[in-house]
């Protein structure tokens, strides 16, 4: 027993072994079960810095940020140099609009960690900002030394496309991988990248074959159905539901699959001098994970309507005439949305399937959407977010607007006339040059939302057609074709 230091009962052993598989199942997507593990292990270990890390890192998955910015500054509290609770906190500042903030805390980070991430995190960051230049600079010097971290060339491969450099990330990347001991995720991010460049260069057949290496290394049998949903909010029961008495009209919600343009509608909504965004909420989500129609009360969805639009109001504005959240994953929300943002608008994005479930696969979403690693996964789940959105149309008064990416691309102003008449705001010019207002852009959209708007992705399935029949052919099936 002499490696076991006891404190309240919990070795330190076994402290680590719990938060281990805390960290797994953050990995897996699984937030609720961390929490608990965490919060187990911290009624014995109150100030144990690396539990407070994991709570601040699960709580973040569940996008509580407030939470979990208060987690990890106890954790810094009590281990000021605890890099990746740095990082950590700097990850929520980022999310919160604060990227000054991020790159303060990260800069404190580096002062003191020889790990990759403060590197790595910081050079995002600074591409979040437009600013691709110094985030190679940043990493440079790594990735210059011998036997470089492969995550630091991951990292600044990922900028060559920006640099317009995209046979020296190629180069880069195909050297990295070479090395046989890479673990599986850095591999499969690496793989990632590695496909993005080649597309970039015109080698389809090789991009495609480095997407698919990639996804093969994050297999998963998630069966896409939605039973419960269906189940827990028929039309019968959204109608018998109460409805808030708080105000909730300048709520916006932009959904739709990932990759189907949320990112770029929400940018051209924000650009009015009205309006303002709020990224990706995960609040709804939780909201309704937690309840069902028939569980509703007239003081449960007051007291949620009041969460959420206090929400717009501190992470988008408190003065904006409209609030875009632009969780893609909305769709599965509109029935609570019924109840608690009755006067909510939603913007419904649309784009050729083909292109949608290709763009997806050609992601790593991680746990969040584990079905694309999988083009009939996720053909499969485009049918099902079809089917939920118009189960709701169906069984809801909340108005929905259709906007596909082709015609937006297409016929712009025409395009941004109608969604801004439906969202209650005047014509502004400022709307059809988003890319000019875009402060910080942290998703998977980052580097074509800092360029005007441009309709070279239209119809890229094309380039991969031979490599895709099974998929095309359950989009065909469902009717989505």
């Amino acid at each position: 027993m002499a490696d076991q230091f006891a404190s309240g009962g919990l070795g330190l052993n076994a402290a680590e072994v719990t938060r281990r598989r805390a960290v797994q199942m953050i990995e897996m997507g699984e937030f609720d079960t961390a929490i608990a593990l965490a919060t187990d292990a911290l009624k014995t270990r109150p100030r144990d810095a690396q539990m407070l890390w994991v709570m601040g890192e699960a709580l973040t998955g569940l996008g509580r940020l407030t939470e979990a910015a208060i987690k990890l500054r106890q954790a810094l509290g009590a281990h000021p140099e605890h890099d990746n609770a740095l990082c950590s906190l700097a990850e929520i500042h980022r999310m919160q609009g604060d990227p000054d903030k991020a790159l303060e805390l990260i800069t404190r980070a580096r002062t003191f960690s020889t790990g990759a991430r403060p590197y790595t995190l910081g050079a995002s960051i600074l591409a979040d900002m437009g600013q691709y230049e110094q985030a190679a600079a940043l990493l440079e010097p790594k990735v210059k030394a011998d036997n470089p971290d492969t995550r630091l060339v991951v990292a600044y491969a990922d900028l060559c496309i920006a640099l317009k450099q995209p046979e020296v990330g190629i180069d880069l990347l195909e050297r990295s991988l070479e090395r046989g001991e890479l673990h599986t995720g850095v591999r499969s991010g690496a793989l990632m990248i590695l496909g993005r460049l080649l597309d970039r260069v015109g080698r389809y057949d090789d991009a495609f074959d480095a997407y698919r290496r990639a996804n093969d290394m994050r297999t998963t049998n998630e069966e896409q159905r939605a039973d419960v949903l269906f189940e827990q909010w028929t039309k019968d029961a959204i109608a018998e539901a109460p409805r808030t008495r708080v105000k909730t009209d300048r709520s916006v919600l932009v959904v739709g699959m990932p990759r189907s343009g949320t990112t770029l509608t929400e940018s051209v909504i924000a650009a009015h001098p009205g309006a303002a965004g709020v990224g990706e909420s995960q609040l709804l989500m939780n909201m309704r994970r937690a309840t069902s129609a028939a569980e509703l009360t007239q003081a449960s969805v007051d007291t949620m309507a009041k969460r959420y639009t206090d929400m717009l109001a501190r992470e988008g504005s408190k003065t904006a005439t409209r609030v875009v959240d632009k969780m893609p994953d909305n769709y599965q929300n509109l029935g609570l949305a019924a109840c608690v943002l009755p006067q909510t608008r939603v913007v419904w994005c649309q784009r050729d399937p083909r292109d949608v479930c290709l763009s997806c696969y050609f992601q790593n979403f991680g746990a969040r959407h584990a079905y694309t690693c999988d083009l009939e996964l996720t053909a499969q789940r485009y049918l099902l977010h079809t089917q939920l959105m118009e189960h709701w149309i169906e069984s809801t008064d909340i108005p929905v607007h259709v906007l596909r990416y082709e015609e937006l691309v297409s016929d712009l102003e025409n395009q941004v006339r109608a969604l801004l008449e439906f969202l209650g705001l005047p014509f502004d010019e400022r709307c059809l040059t988003p890319h000019k207002a875009t402060g910080k852009v942290s998703t998977a959209s980052r580097d074509q939302v800092r360029q005007p708007i441009y309709a070279t992705s239209k119809a890229r399935w094309k380039r991969y057609e031979k490599h895709i029949a099974p998929m095309v052919k359950i989009l065909k099936d469902g009717g989505a074709l």
